[in-house]
């Protein structure tokens, strides 16, 4: 296969068609379990209908052209045993004569189209798996990203990314097992209609006996399901004790608690196994239990045989083999029945976690932003939990240009405020207002470039320096990044990366210190040319040099961009105009630097404690 006709042939198998609505499921009857997966995964399909009712029509062709190819093969060798000549073929009512020549060209024909057939299918279910996993990342990711702050704030660390790897790709082996459940379930039709053509007695005690062993092995199946269930849960709390595991390696360092660290995630990894043990003991007892069951059913059904008129021996014989070919698909129908309680738990979970995505999404509005020219608070209360409010009827009022300080206690209520201010939570109670407009009515895209944040910890994505700065947005050329690094005292230190700002940073690349990152994440701030810029303990963690970086920035930008800067060293508020103390979620005090030492007990305090001269 070319390159070119390679790179296409994946393009479609990876194609998820666009969006669809629901459908009935491929004209089939796969076992039950089977059938309630389908609900859960078709969303992830994609316009795969057509796809799934070709792979049915195949399966089916398939199944009966392997039925024709072991009828030739049974009849060519007890011919071939027996006495040479003419080679009567009889199936039921049917019947006619040819020669080996004639019945060998059957067998060659009936054995090609069966592998082109198979071949066909394993193309469709290949392209079936692939276009779900890729379909369900997307759907998945795509609804966490509309989602709301509020809702995004509580996901778990780790939690997501537990379930864009191992919970989507159980989607993508849910899909094989679909589909090879289907698969089997034609061909054992296939084989059966064959076998009843040919034989009825030992066929229907066959038909009849594995529905009869499909119900007594239900209760394994309920068995599997739970303990399926028991499995999803420990993994996923293994893996977000992972991510703490490797958000804390410094403090685990530091600290020297490996062993205690090791032997905690050991003891949970222990638990993980157990689970899994048994998980994997039940998938692989129950084909065990199957194999016997049906293979006693098909000496039954040749006792039966036996018993009646038994006519010819060849198509006897033709029968026995379509029976026991018949036999390792009915194992295949279980073995995907079984498979289908251990990922249900899986694909059920991104289902209820799309869906709890979907059901709080961003909101918007439709007016647009122009310009930041006042914004104000009118008594504002806000709580996580109902009838526990964090902040308690704040009143406030921000004129372009003016730098706010906001400093206070630890709960105090400094990063709820914050949040309402850049709008990812709402207001309980109260107002807030810009340019004496609901702050709720602009749309979100005007009101990203007209308010940005640096928050105390910038992240940084693996990409160049300008991919971090410009951060994806429309219209923020190199240009505006170059400047916005210069405003952000940080052109000098890119400049003597080895490629400038082509350079690779983040995980695995170069990496940058703590006092670049702050400047970084004031430059990606800055690169949208911003009316408000919200600063969240900007000098918190900065050596000297950095501190006074920043500092020589927040004194540039001062009368040009609005400034609203919490803080705990005292030092970073010296740009100011106004300084607001919160304590228990109410302004306290609102006034100058040297105003709130005589107006401010808190104020006061931190002063004191910072070792400022009065």
């Amino acid at each position: 296969m070319s390159g070119g006709l390679r790179r296409r042939f994946a393009a479609w198998a990876i194609d998820d068609g666009g969006s669809w609505g629901t459908h009935d499921a491929a004209p089939s009857t796969p076992p039950r379990g089977i059938r309630r997966l389908w609900g859960p995964v078709e969303p992830y399909l994609g316009s795969s209908v057509p796809i799934v009712v070709c792979l049915a029509l195949v399966s089916l062709l398939a199944g009966f052209a392997e039925a024709a190819m072991i009828y030739f093969v049974v009849r060519i060798a007890a011919e071939l045993a027996g006495s040479a000549g003419a080679l009567e073929l009889s199936i039921g009512p049917l019947s006619t004569s040819t020669g080996l020549t004639g019945a060998f060209v059957g067998a060659f024909v009936a054995l090609g189209a069966s592998a082109v057939l198979s071949f066909a299918a394993a193309v469709l279910t290949a392209r079936l798996s692939v276009r779900s996993l890729n379909r369900a990342r997307k759907r998945t990711l795509g609804a966490f990203i509309d989602a709301g702050w509020e809702l995004q704030s509580k996901e778990r660390a780790g939690a997501l990314q537990e379930l864009l790897n191992t919970h989507v790709t159980k989607i993508s082996q849910a899909v094989l097992v679909i589909s090879d459940g289907l698969i089997a379930s034609l061909g054992f039709a296939a084989l059966m209609i064959s076998a009843l053509v040919v034989q009825p007695i030992a066929a229907g005690t066959i038909i009849l006996g594995v529905a009869l062993v499909a119900i007594a092995l239900r209760p394994i199946s309920r068995m599997t399901r739970r303990q399926a269930n028991l499995q999803k849960s420990l993994g996923q709390d293994y893996a977000v004790n992972i991510a703490g595991v490797v958000a804390m390696a410094r403090e685990i360092n530091v600290f020297g608690v490996w062993e205690q660290m090791r032997s905690l995630m050991e003891r949970r990894a222990d638990r993980v196994s157990r689970s899994g043990f048994v998980t994997r003991l039940l998938l692989r007892s129950n084909p065990i239990v199957y194999q016997t069951a049906v293979m006693a059913l098909l000496l039954v059904g040749m006792l039966g045989v036996r018993a009646a008129d038994p006519g010819d021996v060849a198509n006897l014989g033709a029968v026995v083999v379509l029976l026991v070919r018949a036999m390792s698909y009915s194992q295949r129908i279980n073995s995907a029945a079984q498979q289908v309680q251990e990922v249900a738990p899986y694909v059920e979970e991104v289902q209820a976690r799309e869906a709890l995505y979907r059901s709080a999404p961003r909101s918007d509005a439709t007016e647009r932003l122009d310009r930041v020219e006042e914004m104000r608070l009118d008594s504002v209360t806000f709580g996580y939990e109902p009838e526990e409010p964090v902040l308690h009827e704040v009143s406030l009022e921000i004129t372009r240009g003016e730098v706010i300080g906001l400093v206070g206690p630890s709960g105090s209520g400094k990063s709820t405020l914050v949040q309402i201010l850049l709008r990812l939570r709402d207001p309980d109670a109260g107002r807030y207002l810009v340019n004496g407009i609901d702050a709720a009515r602009f749309d979100r895209s005007s009101w990203a470039r007209a308010v940005t944040f640096v928050p105390q910890e910038n992240h940084i994505l693996r990409g160049t320096v300008h991919d971090n700065i410009a951060l994806f947005r429309d219209g923020v050329t190199a240009e505006h990044v170059a400047h916005a690094a210069v405003r952000a005292h940080l052109d000098a230190d890119v400049r003597a990366l080895p490629l400038g700002y082509e350079t690779e940073i983040g995980s695995g690349a170069a990496d940058l210190s703590g006092g670049q990152r702050q400047r970084l994440g004031l430059a990606r701030a800055l690169a949208g040319h911003p009316d408000v810029v919200v600063l969240d303990e900007p000098t918190s963690a900065l050596d000297m040099r950095s501190e006074v970086l920043v500092q020589e920035t927040l004194s540039q930008l001062k009368g040009d961009v609005t400034m609203i800067i919490v803080a705990h060293r005292l030092t970073t508020l010296a740009v100011c105009d106004r300084i607001i103390v919160l304590q228990d979620g109410r302004i306290s005090a609102v006034g100058t630097y040297k105003q709130l030492q005589r107006r401010s007990r808190f104020f006061r305090e931190a002063v004191e404690l910072s070792r400022l001269p009065a």
